[in-house]
């Protein structure tokens, strides 16, 4: 006979779940860009509407008045513009910080725990699918920073085409088709590395990667975003990394995956 499965729904954090220790097969999640959508923003516009049709079947999911924009993984510079120090424009003192960077840590900051509340409830052998589309070498250096300090290790990266070109935000513009689908497991223990041990493993797996999808038909820059996974995924087999300089505490200095990236895209 056929099965039948249950969905259950929950409004919570990702930074927060309400589920138990490794007791989940997969997670699978398309995290914020920055500031690339205020997604929170957009919502209002519907939830005042969904709050009508739903509040009677679903009073938990429609109590808020608007969407929760505070917690929000998002860089959004407007919440803190009441508390930055410095206003972007002019000469800056020591010390001073913009709305745009304390939105920037917020973002970082919220990522980096929702991926660790990831590893806390996948199981053993989970997985975790993480679905990336940017540019910016920044963006995919806190996307790295963040699975790596989570405890995760990036297993394979696969190249998906996702979007039109025809379409608005697309159309004659240097801008990403593919999105890059990332399947990540729990990291076993393993002994650190320095940055000159690995880095012509990375440089190899960058090499390897843009030939083969290269191959596949994959140009441009896509294929510049082809290459980040695998190099992310070398580093990952041996988190952490250390330049093998000191940082200003007198520790040895990890290494950002930024460097990694550089060299993928020199590839």
């Amino acid at each position: 006979g056929e099965r039948s499965a249950e969905a259950q729904i929950l409004l919570a954090s990702a930074t927060d779940l309400p589920l138990e220790a490794a007791s989940v097969d997969a997670v699978i999640t398309d995290p914020p860009y920055y500031d690339n959508v205020m997604y929170g923003e957009c919502s209002d516009y519907f939830y005042v509407w969904l709050k009508r049709s739903l509040r009677d079947m679903w009073p938990e999911f429609t109590a808020q008045p608007l969407s929760n924009k505070e917690t929000e993984a998002v860089a959004n510079p407007a919440l803190f513009r009441d508390v930055a120090t410095h206003s972007g424009r002019g000469r800056r003192k020591e010390g001073t910080v913009t709305a745009g960077e304390l939105a920037d840590r917020h973002y970082e900051t919220l990522l980096t725990r929702s991926f660790r509340e990831a590893h806390r409830v996948l199981k053993p052998d989970g997985v975790m699918t993480v679905m990336f589309t940017h540019k910016r070498v920044d963006a995919w250096d806190t996307l790295g920073q963040a699975l790596l300090e989570a405890g995760f290790a990036i297993h394979s990266s696969w190249p998906v085409h996702t979007e039109s070109e025809h379409s608005l935000h697309q159309a004659k513009k240097n801008a990403a088709a593919s999105t890059i689908l990332l399947t990540c497991r729990k990291r076993p223990t393993t002994e650190p590395a320095y940055w000159a041990e690995i880095r012509s493993d990375v440089e190899r797996a960058a090499e390897d990667a843009a030939t083969n999808f290269a191959e596949q038909g994959i140009v441009g820059v896509d294929l510049t975003l082809a290459t980040y996974g695998p190099v992310l995924s070398v580093l990952s087999q041996r988190w952490p990394v250390y330049t093998g300089e000191l940082d200003g505490d007198g520790n040895p200095e990890v290494l950002r995956p930024d460097v990694a990236l550089d060299l993928a895209r020199e590839a």
